[in-house]
């Protein structure tokens, strides 16, 4: 029920943007998308593209063989400005390295852009071929593939003849979102209450937070009678720009430091959350608001 009155809310939202690609080049474009989602996981998104443009904008340079070999040096001179100096970067810098030496030697091909007719699903689609590779398969949910697909449809540089079998990316940001509209709860009173403060999880227990946040999104999508992509881009925005991990901007503005695209502050009346008006988590006292997204071990590099 929940799935269909916030769907409803969202019917006759205007189409997303058309996405700004990486370099001019669209062979160029590719690979810096691919190399971008294999290092994604617990950043921001914005910082980090912005950061792989810049390097991609010399083609001549941004070659596959040329990335495979970037020292921590290197790499943290070419891309440090677009991720946290934490422990997570020599994991970034090894999946970053080991990815561009896949597509180097072949091993991971990137001819999707002269495919007339690419597929997403199924055997030798795109989700399937990435999902032999360390940096997307790792994850039983393929979070940085789906994104990845996504990202190429919105830059154009894919027309896939399956678009329906582009999936939900569920990522923590929607995670939180879903919690606190009550699409997804936990069935236990003491689950519940752990996610009122930052707690590690077992990866498989995420996994099946994940897979139910998937399902709703199906749900809120057809009430919507919108396409997974576009849903998927508006609640991702109104996750990390509204419904906040901290203070939730329910009477908003978005958050300043990650701008939602014209298209979701259209769908912002007064510059509320696009949610407000349906959401149980801006009731007062619903406690709702208090609830964040399970967290995952550091060790794992796809959340």
């Amino acid at each position: 029920m929940r799935c269909y009155e916030l769907g409803l809310g969202l019917r006759g939202a205007p189409a997303p943007p058309r996405q700004e690609r990486l370099s001019s080049d669209p062979d160029t474009a590719v690979l810096a998308e691919v190399l971008a989602a294999a290092i994604c996981h617990s950043t921001n998104w914005d910082r980090l593209r912005a950061s792989v443009g810049r390097a991609a904008g010399d083609p001549e340079w941004f070659t596959a063989h040329r990335l495979a070999g970037l020292t921590p040096a290197e790499f943290q001179r070419a891309f440090g400005d677009g991720l946290a100096a934490d422990s997570t970067f020599a994991g970034r810098h090894r999946l970053f390295t080991e990815t561009a030496a896949l597509v180097a030697a072949g091993e991971l091909r990137l001819d999707w852009l002269h495919d007339a007719a690419p597929r997403v699903g199924g055997e030798g689609g795109i989700y399937d071929r990435l999902g032999r590779v360390p940096a997307f398969g790792r994850d039983p949910e393929q979070k940085k593939a789906r994104i990845l697909v996504q990202e190429l449809c919105r830059t154009e540089l894919i027309d896939p003849v399956d678009p329906a079998s582009i999936r939900p990316a569920v990522e923590y940001h929607l995670i939180r979102l879903y919690l606190r509209t009550e699409r997804v709860l936990p069935t236990r009173a003491e689950d519940l209450s752990k996610l009122t403060t930052p707690t590690t999880f077992r990866a498989p227990v995420i996994g099946r937070v994940r897979r139910a946040v998937e399902s709703a999104m199906y749900f809120t999508a057809s009430a919507a009678e919108i396409s997974i992509p576009h849903l998927n881009q508006i609640e991702w925005q109104v996750g990390r720009s509204y419904c906040v991990r901290g203070n939730p901007r329910c009477s908003g503005p978005a958050d300043p430091g990650k701008p939602c695209d014209e298209t979701v502050l259209a769908l912002a009346d007064g510059g509320r959350c696009p949610f407000a008006d349906l959401c149980a988590a801006n009731a007062d006292g619903s406690g709702l608001a208090r609830l964040v997204e399970p967290q995952l071990s550091s060790r794992h590099d796809f959340y």
